[in-house]
């Protein structure tokens, strides 16, 4: 068969790789030599930002799977897309992907977005109770955190902290009474209690993205779960600079406060070999007639030497993935998950997928 590409070689795009390595043949791709080298599986230095680079590469793949950072994840969309592969996306970018859906239409192709945990699954449950339960208020809240608390940010980084930072900044946009409207990310701070963490807080992000658009529920928002005290820091950092974009001259050298912060906090929130941590996910749907409330909780795999947040959204991206490869996605254009999900067979075999995985999942209706 067609070969399936990873773009991409970060922490997420080596687990899908070797994951997907044992049953399909995978090339894959990524800019770094560093980043490659830890791959045992056939690979490629490219520009991935490279049209030319990419068609070259590209021309045999019978799936491609963009695992790039979300700086330049909507580029690498348009140009796949372009070239009329089929695409499954976790990179997450800030731009609209239905500004794409023409492109796709056009080439014949397929593009599933956001196809991670959250935006993700999440989105996936959203579109799955959407009709049944007649939805009126959606809370998605969701953290990658560390086991072990340590100070000062007693948090560590399961994936890009350049993403890390764009939650961190970029305005958020959640639905209120029917209306979408804007806050600053960070907002809307609150503890709220855990089965499996305790005492943890949430403030807004920017993760509804095309839900916003998809579902005609009136209420709702996405939030960002850390160990209380972490927010407080990053409000501090935001509201003195240290996140601008714009270029500095210090030392006759040229330099973002943005770009400086990120060298810094990737050291300090880089994970050990060997260290753990784990995801947490909770999404509280509020019906005409019934509340439900669905939780997700994985660790570390201590055996396979896997993050959660790996797992977690490493999975549910091969999950569509392989419905995709199975021949179960026929739609054309840009497809988020929650339209997926419209198929109760799709929302079920990716819940299936996960469970198999060990990844925990409970599903309880509220009082």
């Amino acid at each position: 068969m067609d070969p399936i590409y990873i773009l991409g070689a970060g922490r997420i795009g080596k687990f899908m790789a070797t994951e997907l390595g044992e049953s399909y043949p995978v090339r894959v791709v990524d800019s770094s030599p560093e980043q490659l080298e830890r791959i045992s599986l056939p690979s490629y230095q490219i520009d991935v930002t490279d049209p030319l680079s990419l068609q070259s590469y590209l021309r045999s793949a019978g799936l491609v799977i963009s695992a790039v950072p979300g700086a330049i994840g909507f580029k690498v969309l348009e140009n796949i897309l372009q070239l009329g592969k089929p695409v499954i996306d976790i990179s997450f970018f800030p731009e609209d992907p239905f500004k794409l859906q023409d492109l796709a239409v056009n080439n014949d192709t397929t593009a599933v977005v956001d196809s991670g945990i959250a935006p993700g699954f999440s989105n996936m449950v959203a579109g799955f109770y959407e009709e049944k339960m007649s939805l009126q208020s959606l809370s998605c809240l969701v953290g990658g955190l560390p086991i072990k608390r340590t100070l000062p940010w007693q948090y560590k980084a399961p994936f890009s902290p350049d993403d890390v930072l764009e939650e961190y900044t970029r305005p958020v946009r959640i639905k209120e009474h029917g209306s979408i409207i804007k806050k600053e990310a960070l907002s809307d701070y609150h503890l709220i209690e855990t089965p499996e963490l305790g005492t943890l807080e949430a403030f807004n992000t920017d993760g509804l993205r095309t839900l916003l658009h998809t579902l005609d529920i009136p209420n709702m928002r996405e939030q960002t779960l850390r160990y209380p005290g972490h927010c407080e820091k990053l409000e501090l950092l935001r509201d003195s600079g240290f996140f601008e974009k714009e270029k500095l001259e210090i030392g006759g050298q040229s330099i973002s406060p943005r770009e400086f912060s990120s060298k810094i906090l990737s050291r300090a929130w880089q994970l050990e070999k060997g260290e753990e941590e784990c995801t947490y996910m909770r999404i509280d749907l509020e019906g005409t007639t019934v509340n439900r409330r669905f939780e997700v909780f994985d660790r570390y795999d201590r055996e396979k030497e896997q993050t959660s947040m790996a797992r977690c959204t490493g999975h549910t991206c091969l999950a569509i993935a392989q419905l995709y490869l199975d021949g179960k996605i026929n739609e054309k254009g840009i497809v988020a998950p929650e339209m997926l999900a419209k198929h109760s067979e799709h929302f079920k075999y990716v819940v299936d997928y996960l469970k198999k995985k060990q990844i925990k999942i409970t599903n309880q209706t509220l009082d």
